[in-house]
């Protein structure tokens, strides 16, 4: 399943549609106790585009995928490594989405 999140793609420099798979939005929304009050899913999200962000600008134009990581506590971990891919949407048009490293 795929989230669509162009809004807040937008506000960060993202000109064509962008969406994350549920693993990603999963993690987002998995705030450590010791966090909440602190952060938000929509603070998590906007650190996971800010980054997607700056890899996709270090990135070669014919790069069709770039891998970046993220702070982002959950778990026992407090970094991700996630893959920014574009490809052809429903229509053919270019399509970002943001997915974990081990996601097709």
């Amino acid at each position: 399943m795929l989230i669509d999140v162009s809004e807040m793609g937008q506000e960060v420099g993202f000109h064509f549609p962008i969406v994350i798979t549920s693993a990603v939005q999963a993690i987002v929304e998995d705030i450590p106790p010791n966090y909440r009050g602190i952060e938000s899913s929509g603070s998590r999200l906007k650190c996971v585009l800010n980054s997607a962000a700056n890899a996709a600008r270090s990135a070669n134009n014919n790069q069709e995928q770039v891998l970046f990581s993220v702070e982002l506590p959950h778990d026992s971990q407090n970094k991700v490594v996630l893959k920014l891919h574009i490809g052809p949407g429903d229509f053919f048009e270019p399509v970002l989405t943001i997915m974990l490293s081990s996601e097709d």
